[in-house]
Formats: structure tokens, sequence, C-alpha cells
């Protein structure tokens, strides 16, 4: 899970960025069985120790486990086209020294052994950006310099909407879902593991019941399925 509480640049300010890392990342732990010292939280690490714990994280998973990463808060494209995650400590005037370049992430997502892998994209927020445009999920996908192969990727929302909030409960409405589906309601065969294309299925009915009228967010999978 990889979900900054604050950021040094105040114009970048997501409150609920982090509470939904955390919604999430309990949900694991409380009702999917994922054990403790298999669920790694990320927030105010510096770039550099981003990169060694998930390193680490990526290269003990076994081939028979499945990897779940959750990415949540800003993401910005530098001049050469890069897309860089903006973690705590992320300055948008020198993008690609202080943010996470998300072709590195990625790219270890893939090459993990893992034979089971979801990426969920929760980090592309127009409306608080500080001015500077951040890429939609599919943008993301589409602009990595290596296509992914092994990895199933579900975007918090389509090119075009925006990410949107659950004022009364203070957390996103991706996480919300996420979190109700991966505490079980996502397990439409009941064998106890919850699959990306079953998550996906949840993720669209769920959304759609939890967003406010007349408002619309809509998940998005890669490849399209």
């Amino acid at each position: 899970m990889i979900g900054p509480e604050r950021y040094d640049q105040k114009s970048l300010t997501l409150p609920l960025s982090g509470r939904d890392a955390i919604l999430v990342r309990d949900t694991l732990l409380n009702r999917y069985a994922f054990r403790t010292d298999n669920v790694l939280l990320l927030q105010g690490e510096r770039t550099a120790e981003m990169r060694q714990r998930i390193g680490k994280l990526l290269k003990n998973v076994r081939g028979d486990q499945q990897l779940i990463v959750y990415l949540t808060g800003h993401v910005f494209r530098s001049n050469d086209g890069q897309t860089d995650f903006a973690g705590e400590h992320f300055n948008s005037d020198r993008i690609a020294e202080t943010g996470l370049s998300f072709d590195w992430l990625a790219g270890r997502i893939d090459a993990c052994s893992a034979r089971d892998k979801v990426l969920l994209l929760d980090c592309t927020h127009p409306r608080q950006a500080g001015g500077l445009a951040e890429p939609s999920p599919k943008e993301m996908i589409d602009g990595l310099k290596q296509p992914l192969k092994t990895t199933d990727v579900i975007g918090g929302f389509r090119k075009g909407q925006q990410s949107l909030d659950l004022p009364d409960k203070q957390r996103g409405v991706f996480a919300q879902a996420l979190s109700d589906g991966f505490a079980g309601r996502a397990d439409s065969n009941r064998d106890l593991r919850i699959t990306a294309l079953e998550l996906f299925a949840y993720l669209q009915q769920r959304m759609k019941s939890i967003i406010v009228a007349g408002q619309t967010q809509s998940p998005v999978m890669f490849p399209p399925r």
C-alpha cells in the first residue's frame, strides 16, 4: 500500500489518501487473511527508501502467492514524458528527481514471481493537483515504456472522470469499494481467493451503488476484459 498522509508541497494536499491506504491495508490484514509481515505500507518515506523497501518485498514473494499493490495519491508527467508518483517529499519543480518512477514500479511488479498480480491505481486527482496535469489510469498504462505482460491492472476511474470521495465516511469511493470487496464480497465463487476479474466485476456494481446521484466514477481494467 503506497499512499502519503501529507505532502511537503502544500498545494498537493489530499486529506483522504493516507486514510484510504490504511483502510485497504487493514482490510487485507483483518478480513483477507494477509500476514502482517507480508503487508507493506509506505507513507512518509523518501523515494530511495521506497524503492529499497518495495524491491525487498517483491524479491521475497513466492510463485504461489498473490500480490496486490494499491497506489493512491498524485502522479505527474515530467518533461521527458515519464510518469512519477508523488511521495510526501515530492517537489513539482523536480518531478523526475523526487518522484517514484511508475515505469520502475510497474516493471518490478511485472517481473515478480507471483502467479497472480493485481495493480490498483487510485492516484489521479485532476481537481487537486496544484495546477499540474495528472494522467488518467489509462494514460499511465499506455505511457509505460515496457507493456505489462503478467499483471492485471484496475484503475479507479475512466479517462475524463474524477476520483470521488465519500465525505460522510471520510474515504474515497474506490478505496471503500476495494475494502468491501476484499472483506469477502468480491469472492463470487467462495474459494477464499479474489481474482482480478472477480474484484473488477464487484467494483463495477459497488461503486455505482455508493456514488452520490448525478456523479460518475467507473473502474477500468487493463487489459480490457
